[in-house]
């Protein structure tokens, strides 16, 4: 069964707090506002050309940014610039001052700015050496929305069995009325009972050139905005195309 998270207002607290409860579902969380603010080019997402929901500039990001941090703007039209965060989860082993060795979680971020009912290839480009070189590596992508951040689960990406990655995983933010009211990872199957199923998804083998084996997450839109358009961006699945039995 297909979990969907819709998405919930929060009040301002502690920067640091996580919301393990109500009302959000446990696997988002609220990040801290300022330091968010902070993650525009963090992994690889500088000299990135203006395709694929990447802004012109540095100060373009931050407007886009601005807006998506602004609690006062909830409501959104076709062709409005908003913020999502792709972030890459990982282990790494540390050694203690006593000299143990411990694994750490850690994770690595990237912003993108996607227009509203605009289908869109979030890209991360030359990733493929962190996606094979990284222990239990997820991903997740989250969106920036009214001040707060909300998250999805984080899902895997490598299978180190079959030495084969995930080639996309398509994402749907859902409208009403302008508002958005849930963000969910589509939902997706395994059809070969051969390919070391990933979270319902099957990894397919890098080819010759690793530049294009890279992480990538498909961004399409459902519902109503602001304006009473209905987006259809979700129809353009290039997931659903593919998989139509």
């Amino acid at each position: 069964m297909t979990r969907h998270y819709p998405l919930r207002s929060i009040a301002r607290t502690h920067p640091r707090r996580t919301w393990p409860s109500l009302p959000l579902p446990a696997p988002f969380q609220r990040l801290p506002l300022a330091p968010l603010a902070m993650l525009l080019f963090l992994f690889a997402l500088a000299a990135i050309p203006l395709v694929h929901a990447y802004c012109s500039t540095p100060a373009n990001c931050q407007v886009i940014l601005n807006k998506s941090l602004n609690p006062s703007i909830t409501a959104y039209s076709a062709g409005d610039d908003v913020t999502v965060m792709m972030r890459v989860y990982y282990n790494e082993s540390v050694t203690t001052p006593s000299g143990n060795i411990e694994t750490v979680r850690r994770n690595m971020s990237t912003v993108f700015f996607p227009k509203v009912d605009a289908y869109s290839k979030l890209t991360v480009p030359n990733s493929y050496p962190n996606i094979t070189n990284l222990a239990d590596i997820q991903v997740s992508l989250g969106l920036v929305t009214g001040g707060s951040y909300y998250e999805l689960p984080a899902k895997r990406w490598y299978s180190s069995t079959m030495h084969a990655y995930i080639p996309y995983r398509p994402v749907i933010i859902t409208l009403s009325s302008g508002a958005i009211t849930m963000i969910e990872w589509q939902s997706t199957k395994c059809y070969y009972s051969n390919c070391d199923c990933l979270d319902n998804m099957c990894p397919v083998a890098c080819g010759a050139d690793s530049s294009q084996c890279n992480i990538v997450v498909h961004l399409a839109w459902a519902g109503s905005d602001a304006q009473g358009k209905y987006l259809s961006s979700s129809m353009n699945s290039i997931y659903s195309l593919e998989n139509v039995l």
